[in-house]
């Protein structure tokens, strides 16, 4: 099994160094890896068994451009997936296999995705799943940004999977969820999600201390909602505007870091992270 010692040995020491199938580790408030690189490079230094909770948004693309941003990288959210439905599609499939070798015996997974891909999706998560469970489908609370030529979407589905023991919190609750999205001058990534939303997936399928990963992070709002909520939080985020905007926002989180401090190496001591 490989240990965090691997993990750190095979980091970079700093951020300007990640590139390729090298990343940087950034540790924050002690519980939280906010790793610079490319997720499939990355999940091989994870041990299998050692995630409780996986929750991510694949990067299918986003072919709009709109001006409420704090952060816009145009060769990022254009980098083609979309149009290369082949290769998204072999990322998406290989990234979620590997994911699901690193849940443990009560894991589960959910995974965001619009309608036209959601059947596609759940096709996956049937192959490296043991059990597909019904697809949940969020209710944004408001308009969605987009091609203004089409009606606005409103409704985004949630495709989730489990290991066998997996056990939902709190009982069993209908499938459809009600939660504003985040608005466009507030919003870091296209494609953020509602930091509720994320503490409300966390409360049904998780609990306290377990390590939950998103090997897509985009802004950093699982590891918030991690932070939030008492879990140890893995997240992965390739490109660095998107990074560096992850890394601002959970400095500002829960407990206040100055990010002058931060240093490139980073130590670990808790036994969350370890094999």
């Amino acid at each position: 099994m490989v240990t965090r010692d691997a993990l750190l040995k095979a980091s970079t020491k700093q951020p300007d160094e990640a590139a390729g199938t090298r990343f940087f580790v950034q540790e924050l408030h002690g519980r939280i890896l906010l790793v610079l690189g490319d997720a499939r490079s990355v999940l091989e230094y994870i041990p299998n068994y050692s995630v409780a909770l996986i929750v991510t948004d694949p990067p299918y693309g986003v072919q709009y451009k709109t001006g409420h941003r704090k952060v816009y990288n145009t060769e990022t959210i254009n980098r083609g997936l979309k149009d290369d439905d082949v290769r998204a599609r072999q990322l998406m499939h290989g990234t979620l296999w590997r994911c699901s070798d690193l849940l443990t015996s009560e894991g589960a997974m959910y995974v965001f995705c619009n309608i036209e891909e959601n059947m596609i999706l759940n096709e996956i998560l049937k192959g490296c799943m043991p059990y597909s469970g019904t697809t949940l489908f969020w209710i944004k609370n408001n308009w969605s940004a987009g091609n203004l030529k089409d009606y606005a979407k409103r409704v985004e589905c949630i495709a989730w999977a489990r290991k066998g023991k997996h056990i939902l919190r709190g009982g069993r609750d209908h499938n459809v969820l009600y939660f504003n999205r985040v608005g466009g001058k507030d919003m870091i990534h296209p494609t953020e999600k509602p930091v509720p939303l994320l503490e409300y997936l966390l409360a049904k399928s998780s609990s306290r201390d377990d390590l939950v990963l998103d090997p897509f992070s985009g802004s950093g709002s699982l590891a918030q909602a991690a932070l939030l909520t008492g879990r140890y939080a893995i997240a992965i985020e390739q490109d660095r505007a998107f990074w560096n905007a992850s890394l601002m926002r959970l400095c500002q989180s829960a407990i206040p870091v100055d990010p002058t401090t931060l240093q490139p190496e980073l130590v670990l001591s808790s036994p969350s992270f370890s094999s």
